[in-house]
C-alpha cells in the first residue's frame, strides 16, 4: 500500500494535451466525449480558471454516457465523495457503477499508451476498487503492478504519476527504492512548472544537506514553489529570508511578507509565527489584538505537536495583556476568519487520494456485498480481508493510545478490532466452506497464532482448517498439519499419520518439510532409518537458504569427522541468524577442528549464538574469557554487536539457491573482481555487515557501490543503510570513491 503520506499531488493539468478553455468547450459543444472530459478535468483541478464542480460534473456524465472511461472514473469519484452533487443513495449507486464501468474500460486506453489512463488504473488497483482485473475483484493489486502503470504514465509526462513514483520511490520497504531516482522524477514533474514538486526538491536538499539535491538548486526551487501559491513553500521561503540563507543578508521585512501569504491562505504554522511576531514588534509594530487574532487562528489549524504545546502557553501570555472589553471581539473575529487557499494549497483536497482510507474499506466491502450474496467465494475472501485492514487499523490506534496513556481509548480501539476479527473469521470461513484454499489457509494462521489481544491461539481450530487446506492440496498446510500432529495437538489422529502429508510436502520440495522429514529419516522415527535419504532431504532444503537444513546437514557432517565440509554449511546457517549453528562454529574454532584455532573467533561465534537465543553458551563464555585478554574480548564483543542476520530464505521459493563455492571468500572475491555483478554485492554485504571478515566501511562501499553502478537493485538501499550504522566521514567515502575509479575488472 502506498502510505498517504508520501503522495505529493499535482497542481498542474491531469491532462497531457495542453489546450485552453475555449477550445475545449468549442469542441465539447459539438459532443466530443474526450474534449468534454477534458473540460471536467480542468474545471475539477482549477486548472487554467476556476475551480466548477458542478460543471466538472456535468461534462463528466455527458462524456461518461458516450463511453470515456476516464470520465467514468472522474464522474464516480465526484458522486462517491459527494463533490458538485449532494450524496444519497442514488448518487452513492451511480458512482459505483460508473467505478465499475471505469475499471472495465481504462485497460485498453492503457494498452494504447493514455498516460492518464494508466494514472486512474494504478489508483483502482491501489486502493483495491477495481472488479475486473487479474486477480479477485476489488482486492489490492501487488506493488509490482502499481508500479508498472505509475511509470508507464510517468514516463508518458503525467505530472501526478511523476510526483507519485517519486513518493513511492522515497520507501525504503519499497522494492523500487531509490532517493536518486526519486529525485530524478520530481525534477522531471518540477520542470512542467509543479510546485509540490518543486517544494519536494527544496526538502529533500534541506534533509540531506546540499548532498542529494544541492542547496542552490533547492532554494531555487522552494522560490519557485512559493511563487506558484503553494501555501507551505511561501512560509519556508519567508523563514529563509528572514534568517538570510536566501538573499545572504536577512531580510526580516520582505520574509514576513510571504510568512503572511502563508498565513491568509490557512497555514497554522505560518500564522503562529505572525501572532509571536506581533508581541515581539521586532519586524513588526507591536499590536497585542493582532498578536492574539493570528495565534487564536493558528489553534484551529494543524500544528507539530512542539508548536502545538507551545501556542497554548503564548495565547495565555498574550491574552492577560488584552482588554477585557475587546477580548470577545477578537475572538469573534479570530472564528470568523476564512482562508483564501490557492488552488495549488487544496490540490490534496480533490481526487481519489483525498479519501480517507477508511471510507475506501466502507466503499469496498459495499461493492462486495452484492458478490458475496451471490455466493462468490473470492468475494468472500476479499471481504474478510477489508475487515483485516480495517482491524489493524483499530490495533495500531489501541496501541498509539496505551502508549500515551488514553486507556479508555485504547479499550474502544481494541473492541473495534476484536468486532472487525468476528467478521474476519466469519468472512473467511464462509469462503473456506466454499472450499477456497487462501480462506482455509488463513483461518489455520488466525488460529494458530491467535491475534494480539483479541483471541488466543486454537490448536484444535486450526488443525482442522490445516488439515482442509492440505486436502486442497496447499504444501504449507501439508506441512504445518503434519507439524501439529507432531506436536499433540491434533486430537484424534495418531502420530504415525503425519508422514503421508509430510511426504507430501516433501515431494513438493517444501524446504521446512524436507527438513522434517530428513530429521525422521536420520532417526528411523515413525519411517525405515535411510541415512542417504536423509541427507538427500537436508540438501534440498539447505540449498533453498534454508537455514535449519544447513545446520542439520552442518551437524550430519560433523558428526562423521567431516569438518571442513561441516563448517561450509554451519556457516551458511549462522550468517541468517540460526543460533545451534553459530554455537557449533564456536566449538570447532575452540578445538581447531575444520579451521585453525582461535579463541577470540571462538568466542565471537558464542557471543552471537547467545544474542540469537541459544541456551547454556555462558559457561563457555566464562571458560573462555578467562584465556583472552581484555582488548581480545572487546574487539569479539564488538564484532559481534555489529553482526546483522541475513536471512536469504524465501518460503515462495523466490531466492536464490545458496552456492556453497560463494561461501569461500576468496571464491567470492574473484567473481567480485571479474565483474559479476552479484558477487560484487554479496562481497560488499560481507564487509559492511562483517558476515566472515570484520567489518571494513571502505572495502564494503566500494564493492556496493560498484555494484550499484552495475545496477544491482538492492545495493544503493545497502549501502545507505551501512551509512546510518556506521557513519563515515569524508576521508574514508572519498578513499572508497578513489577504490572504484582505480577498479577494473578482470578479463
Amino acid at each position: 500500500m502506498i502510505p498517504r503520506a508520501l503522495i505529493f499531488l499535482a497542481a498542474v493539468s491531469l491532462s497531457i494535451v495542453a489546450e485552453d478553455r475555449k477550445a475545449l468547450e468549442n469542441r465539447a459543444a459539438k459532443g466530443e466525449s474526450e474534449a468534454q472530459y477534458l473540460l471536467a478535468e480542468k474545471l475539477y483541478w482549477a486548472d487554467g480558471g476556476q475551480r466548477d464542480l458542478k460543471q466538472s460534473l456535468d461534462f463528466a456524465r455527458a462524456a461518461a454516457k458516450q463511453g470515456n472511461a476516464k470520465a467514468q472514473y472522474r464522474l464516480a469519484v465526484q458522486m462517491l465523495l459527494s463533490q458538485g452533487v449532494a450524496l444519497s443513495e442514488d448518487t452513492i449507486k451511480e458512482g459505483q457503477q460508473m467505478l465499475d464501468a471505469a475499471a472495465k474500460g481504462l485497460p485498453a486506453l492503457v494498452k494504447a499508451g493514455d498516460a492518464d489512463a494508466a494514472f486512474k488504473l494504478a489508483l483502482l488497483y491501489e486502493t483495491g476498487l477495481d472488479r475486473f482485473g487479474e486477480g479477485r475483484p476489488y482486492e489490492r493489486r501487488s506493488k509490482e503492478t502499481v508500479f508498472a502503470l505509475v511509470e508507464q504514465a510517468a514516463k508518458g509526462g503525467h505530472v501526478p504519476a511523476q510526483l507519485l513514483i517519486s513518493a513511492i520511490m522515497q520507501n525504503q520497504k519499497h522494492p523500487k527504492y531509490s532517493l536518486t531516482g526519486s529525485v530524478d522524477w520530481l525534477r522531471k514533474a518540477a520542470k512542467q512548472g509543479n510546485a509540490h514538486a518543486a517544494h519536494k526538491l527544496w526538502a529533500i536538499s534541506r534533509h540531506t544537506q546540499g548532498t542529494v539535491v544541492l542547496r542552490e538548486e533547492g532554494r531555487e526551487q522552494l522560490a519557485a514553489a512559493a511563487r506558484s501559491g503553494l501555501s507551505i513553500a511561501q512560509h519556508e521561503y519567508g523563514s529563509e529570508l528572514n534568517r538570510g540563507t536566501i538573499g545572504g543578508v536577512p531580510d526580516p521585512k520582505a520574509g514576513l511578507e510571504w510568512v503572511r501569504k502563508a498565513a491568509m491562505q490557512g497555514f497554522a504554522t505560518a500564522q503562529f509565527v505572525l501572532g509571536l511576531e506581533y508581541v515581539l514588534g521586532k519586524s513588526l509594530e507591536r499590536d497585542i489584538n493582532q498578536s492574539f487574532i493570528w495565534l487564536a487562528r493558528a489553534r484551529s489549524g494543524n500544528l507539530p505537536p512542539a508548536i502545538a504545546r507551545r501556542l497554548d502557553l503564548e495565547i495565555a501570555r498574550v491574552r492577560q495583556d488584552v482588554a477585557a472589553d475587546k477580548l470577545l471581539g477578537l475572538i469573534n473575529e479570530a472564528k470568523q476568519f476564512k482562508p483564501q487557499p490557492t488552488a495549488v494549497t487544496e490540490w490534496p483536497e480533490y481526487g481519489l487520494n483525498s479519501a480517507k482510507p477508511a471510507f475506501i474499506l466502507q466503499l469496498r466491502r459495499e461493492m462486495l456485498s452484492p458478490l458475496t450474496q451471490a455466493g462468490e467465494p473470492e468475494a468472500m475472501f476479499v471481504l474478510a480481508e477489508c475487515f483485516a485492514e480495517q482491524m489493524e487499523v483499530h490495533l495500531g490506534r489501541s496501541l498509539f493510545f496505551k502508549q500515551n496513556n488514553v486507556p479508555d481509548r485504547a479499550r474502544n480501539e481494541e473492541e473495534l478490532a476484536r468486532e472487525c476479527l468476528k467478521e474476519v473469521k466469519a468472512w473467511y470461513t464462509k469462503a473456506a466452506e466454499n472450499k477456497h484454499l487462501d480462506a482455509c489457509v488463513s483461518l489455520a494462521m488466525i488460529y494458530h497464532g491467535g491475534v494480539d489481544q483479541l483471541a488466543a491461539a486454537d490448536p484444535a481450530q486450526a488443525g482442522h482448517w490445516y488439515h482442509q487446506g492440505a486436502r486442497l492440496g496447499d504444501t504449507l498446510c501439508m506441512y504445518r498439519y503434519a507439524s501439529l500432529i507432531h506436536e499433540g495437538q491434533v486430537k484424534g489422529v495418531e502420530r504415525k499419520d503425519l508422514i503421508p502429508w509430510l511426504q507430501k510436502a516433501a515431494d513438493k520440495n517444501h524446504a521446512p518439510a524436507l527438513s522434517m522429514m530428513g530429521l525422521f529419516l536420520i532417526r528411523g522415527d515413525l519411517i525405515a532409518q535411510d541415512t542417504k535419504a536423509a541427507v538427500k532431504c537436508f540438501e534440498k532444503a539447505a540449498l533453498q537458504n534454508y537455514a535449519v537444513a544447513q545446520g542439520n546437514l552442518g551437524q550430519y557432517h560433523a558428526e562423521a569427522k567431516r569438518y571442513e565440509e561441516a563448517i561450509k554449511w554451519y556457516r551458511l546457517a549462522a550468517r541468517q541468524g540460526e543460533a545451534p549453528s553459530q554455537f557449533a562454529l564456536g566449538l570447532l574454532t575452540l578445538r581447531g577442528q575444520g579451521t585453525k584455532k582461535d579463541l577470540p573467533k571462538a568466542y565471537y561465534w558464542f557471543t552471537l549464538a547467545k544474542k540469537y537465543g541459544f541456551q547454556g553458551v555462558d559457561r563457555e563464555l566464562e571458560s573462555l574469557a578467562k584465556q583472552m585478554s581484555a582488548s581480545d574480548i572487546r574487539q569479539a564483543d564488538a564484532e559481534a554487536s555489529r553482526f546483522v542476520a541475513q536471512v536469504f530464505y524465501k518460503p515462495d521459493g523466490s531466492a536464490p539457491v545458496a552456492n556453497l563455492a560463494e561461501v569461500d571468500l576468496k571464491t567470492l572475491q574473484d567473481k567480485a573482481e571479474g565483474g559479476d555483478r552479484e558477487a560484487q554485492f554479496q562481497l560488499g554485504l560481507r564487509y559492511a555487515k562483517g558476515d566472515g571478515v570484520n567489518v571494513d566501511t571502505v572495502i564494503a562501499y566500494k564493492w556496493l557501490y560498484i555494484a550499484e553502478k552495475t545496477g544491482h537493485p538492492a545495493a544503493e538501499s545497502e549501502r545507505k543503510q551501512m551509512m546510518k550504522v556506521y557513519p563515515m566521514g569524508i576521508t574514508k567515502i572519498r578513499a572508497a570513491r578513489d577504490m572504484v575509479k582505480a577498479f577494473r575488472a578482470n578479463k
